[in-house]
This record gives C-alpha cells, sequence and structure tokens, in this order.
C-alpha cells in the first residue's frame, strides 16, 4: 500500500522549515529572581520573580483591536494573577501540529508547550526518556493543587498516567459529574420552521430522517434536502447500524467499525440518499462556507453543527432576514424510537496538555505558574475571568456580565468570552459547568444539549490508553494503509462509483492489511487501561 501522500509532504516540509523555526523560541539569558518557591507550602500568588517563561500556543484570529492571543486581555491579566511574564510563541494559523513536530525534532523547546496530545508520535514516557518533556510527577511538590486533583480524581489520573506511571503534562478536564452535559457538543440539525410547516415532528428514526429529507426535497423543492460533511454523515447513521465508523469497544472487547456486518447498511444508507439526491452532490469537498452558505439561503435543510458556532451563528445570521428561521438539534437517528444513540461527536476527553520542557532552566516557576489553573481562585479566573467585570457572583452562582453576555462593541458572545475568559475551550485547568449553561443562550441551543447528551457514547468509546512505543510504531504503520482504503472506499461506495456487492472484498482487504493485529494491539492497551 502506498505512502499517504500528506505524510510524503509533511517529511519534507519538516526538512525545509526546520532552520527557520530553530530560533523562534529564544530564551531570557537574565537569571531568574525566585523568591516563593521553596516548595508545596508555599502557594500565594502573585510569585515573586523576575524570569519570563517561553510559552508556545496555538494563535486565535484577531479579534476587534486585539491582533493576537498575546494582546488578549485575559493573557495579560494570567501574567498579572501569577506574577509571571511570558513571552507567547505562537505558530502559523493553520500550521500547529506541523510547526509542533518541527520544534519537537529540533530539541529546542520553549519552556511550555500547549497541544493536543495526538500530536505527539510515540509514546508519552518516551518523550520523557529522550529528554523533550519534564516528568510532572517530579515537580507536584511546585504543583500542589494540580497534585490534590488527580489523587482526588483517580480517573482524571487514570487517563493522563503514562504506563511507566509518570506524567508529561498539565491537563484539561472536564468538571466531574457534568461529562456528557459538556461533551455533547455537536449534532444533527434540521430547520426547524420547515418542518412545522410540512407539519413533520422531529425525526428520531432512520425511517423518519429519510422521510423528512424526502419531504424536504418534494415539497420544499431544495436540491440538496442535506447538506453534511460525508464522515459526519457516517456517525450520524452508524448508530441505526449497530457499529461505530472506527474503534469502539462494546462489553470491553474492542471492535472495528467497518469490517463488522452493520457497516454494510451504513454504506447502504448513505449511498441511497445520495443517489436519490438528498444529499449535497459535492458532498466529497463540502467547506463550512458553502455548508453556512445553503442553511442560511435555504438551499438545504439539514446539517450537522455545533451548539455555538452553527445553531447559534446561524440563528443569529438569519433572523434579521428572515424571522421565522428556527433550527432544532436532532437526536442521532437510531433503528427503533426509544433507543439511546452510541456513536456520537461527544468527547470527554479535552484535547489540550500543557508540558515543561525538561531543558527548561525555570522548570520550577513553569510548574507553579501552571498550577495557579488548578487552584480555586485559578479556576474562577480560567473560566469566568475577573469579578465585578466580567462576571459577578449572585447567590453563590457566578454570572457573566453583559461585557459577555451583550458586549458594548458589538462582539459576539464567543468573542468575548476569548478576550476575557479561556473556559470557553480547553486548557490547563477544569472547564466549569456553568460556562456553558450561559454560553447557550438561545431556547434551540438549550434543548440541543439536552437532546445530544443523552446519548450512552461514553460507554463505547475507547479511552485514552497509552500504547508502547513498540506498539504504537507498529499499530501506525498498519492503521495508516487501512485508513487511507477505509476512507476512499467509502467514498466510492457512497458515490455509488464502487457497488455495495463488494462489500465482501472490502472486508477482505481490509482483514488482509492486518486489521486483527491492530485490534489486538488496541485491545492489550484497553485490558492495560482497566487494570
Amino acid at each position: 500500500m502506498r505512502q499517504s501522500f500528506t505524510r510524503k509532504i509533511r517529511n519534507a516540509i519538516l526538512f525545509v522549515t526546520l532552520t527557520s523555526m530553530l530560533t523562534s523560541c529564544g530564551k531570557e539569558t537574565t537569571a531568574p529572581v525566585v523568591d516563593d518557591l521553596a516548595g508545596a507550602e508555599q502557594t500565594q500568588y502573585p510569585i515573586k520573580t523576575d524570569a519570563k517563561l517561553t510559552y508556545w500556543i496555538s494563535n486565535m484570529a484577531p479579534i476587534g483591536e486585539y491582533t493576537d492571543r498575546s494582546q488578549f486581555p485575559w493573557y495579560q491579566k494570567w501574567q498579572e494573577k501569577t506574577g509571571v511574564k511570558i513571552d507567547f510563541k505562537f505558530p502559523a494559523l493553520g500550521q500547529d501540529q506541523q510547526q509542533f513536530n518541527i520544534l519537537i525534532a529540533s530539541g529546542d523547546l520553549p519552556d511550555i508547550m500547549e497541544y493536543q496530545p495526538g500530536w505527539l508520535v510515540g509514546s508519552w514516557d518516551k518523550t520523557i526518556e529522550d529528554g523533550y518533556f519534564a516528568n510532572i510527577k517530579d515537580l507536584f511538590d511546585y504543583s500542589p493543587n494540580y497534585k490534590k486533583l488527580l489523587d482526588e480524581n483517580p480517573d482524571f489520573a487514570k487517563r493522563i498516567r503514562t504506563n511507566e506511571g509518570n506524567y508529561i503534562s498539565y491537563t484539561a478536564f472536564l468538571e466531574p459529574g457534568y461529562l456528557n452535559d459538556m461533551a455533547a457538543v455537536c449534532g444533527p440539525i434540521f430547520r426547524e420552521d420547515w418542518l412545522k410547516e410540512l407539519n413533520l415532528p422531529v425525526p428520531e428514526t432512520i425511517d423518519e430522517y429519510y422521510t423528512t429529507l424526502k419531504a424536504f426535497k418534494n415539497k420544499e423543492g431544495v436540491t440538496a434536502p442535506a447538506i453534511i460533511r460525508s464522515d459526519y454523515l457516517a456517525t450520524v447513521v452508524s448508530n441505526a447500524c449497530g457499529v461505530g465508523t472506527a474503534f469502539y469497544q462494546e462489553n470491553g472487547k474492542v471492535k472495528f467499525g467497518p469490517i463488522e456486518p452493520g457497516y454494510k447498511d451504513i454504506i447502504a444508507t448513505v449511498s441511497k440518499w445520495y443517489d436519490e439526491g438528498l444529499l449535497d452532490p459535492n458532498i466529497a469537498s463540502l467547506d463550512s462556507k458553502t455548508t453556512d452558505y445553503a442553511m442560511l439561503n435555504g438551499k438545504s435543510g439539514m446539517s450537522f453543527g455545533y451548539i455555538g458556532s452553527s445553531i447559534g451563528a446561524w440563528t443569529n445570521n438569519a433572523k434579521s432576514k428572515n424571522p421565522d428561521f428556527s433550527l432544532v438539534g436532532a437526536p442521532y437517528p437510531v433503528a427503533n424510537k426509544g433507543e439511546k444513540p452510541k456513536f456520537t461527536m461527544m468527547q470527554a476527553v479535552q484535547a489540550t496538555n500543557a508540558s515543561i520542557s525538561a531543558k527548561s532552566e525555570y522548570k520550577e516557576l513553569a510548574a507553579r505558574f501552571l498550577d495557579y489553573g488548578y487552584s480555586k481562585e485559578g479556576h474562577d479566573f480560567f473560566n469566568f475571568g475577573i469579578e465585578g467585570e466580567t462576571y459577578t457572583v449572585v447567590d453563590g452562582y457566578p454570572q457573566y456580565t453583559d461585557l459577555i453576555l451583550k458586549n458594548p462593541d458589538g462582539l459576539a458572545i464567543a468573542q468575548a468570552m476569548c478576550l476575557h475568559i479561556r473556559g470557553n475551550g480547553p486548557s490547563p485547568s477544569i472547564q466549569d459547568h456553568r460556562y456553558i449553561e450561559q454560553y447557550y443562550q438561545l431556547p434551540a441551543q438549550q434543548s440541543a444539549l439536552n437532546t445530544w447528551k443523552n446519548a450512552d457514547t461514553l460507554d463505547y468509546q475507547l479511552p485514552p490508553f497509552k500504547l508502547t512505543d513498540e506498539e504504537n510504531t507498529e499499530f501506525a504503520k498498519i492503521m495508516a494503509d487501512i485508513n487511507t482504503y477505509v476512507s476512499e472506499s467509502y467514498l466510492k461506495f457512497l458515490l455509488g462509483k464502487q457497488p455495495i456487492s463488494e462489500f465482501d472484498n472490502f472486508v477482505a482487504i481490509i482483514k488482509s492489511l492486518n486489521i486483527d493485529r491492530a485490534i489486538e494491539i488496541q485491545q492489550n492497551a484497553l485490558d492495560r487501561y482497566n487494570k
């Protein structure tokens, strides 16, 4: 099987652009003066130090007068609150993972790097062994709040502990007890005003989805009743077919959806919908702008999106032109009424790690700085900002002020939050459920959350277990070819370029590519995790 084209390009880019990145994370040369880093008993902020830490983090698009994250008010106040000056380093927009890999390859790392765990190649223990990241366990004396969090929440510790019992990062967590509420952020979305006009209920089963899309086509006169990316479509349909679209677990046993009999039903459903003109004809190349336009201008009546950036943004944008415009989050379709969806886009594991360079001169200071996010004061600051400015406390409940909810400069809630808090996204802290209760202002958003969180997804998802280096190398090699073959074949089935009669051959080829060994590797890792 050929090597992925994108992997070849990525490797070429690593060599071409390495030199330009080596100087991007230079350290301060002045020796630090630190007065209160003696140990766990010292927890007072701001810290007294004249050291400056370098911090690598993904950038964000400009908002108002602010051109990058370092200028956002929250990031300025973060430094004031902790007493630690930060020299922020940003990758080019859209090149985060690529430039992360370049920095790792160079070995010249900033004091702190904030990144997605999936970007790491190889085991987490290997990053410690090879001298990239510090072992956080050695810095627990300088992170009493973080250590306390892990001690009191064994599931958190289990999730981020390496195979050797080490820790490489300060990680983003969702508030315990509210996982479904905070992980259910996206799902199927329908034009509610069209449903009412056609006297149709919000569809719940796969048959009701089909009936609704046919009605949109025949009675609303649209050529693309559903505009949805092909991979999202597979996930949506999978619930009615009883299998996932990738690896998942069932009663402790790892399965790979594409070789299960139910995957044939997924293919049959999506190809039927495409053949009957219920899907956008350009489904293989859809982008967000095309989807936004179709949903806002009555070209489509069903899509897949997020509570904030889809339901919220589409509703606010469309209301001025069409006062009747309304949206509803529909359940992921199941085979029979009353069943709960198993396979959704719900994610209970936040995708952010903040690691400290093993070569940093200021590891203890960096540990103290990051520990702030897990303190009581830091928790409130990350999630709500500054009391009296961005929130007030009413009967013990932190309520956002109009600076966030009705921004005087006309900023959307999401934009105002980006400027003044960090709790609206993954960060080295615990995301508070009270943030999301206020972020979703529209009744349609609150309704969608209640609908999408009613799922058993977390019982079927694989936990974030760790592979050994040997397992990781073997697994990556096997799955590179399998993933390419599955994604290409799925599109061929969907677009009618490959008949469904070839499904058995499709499965046979996947098995010939050693999928059974890949499943065995995942099963061994799951068993280790469960023990």
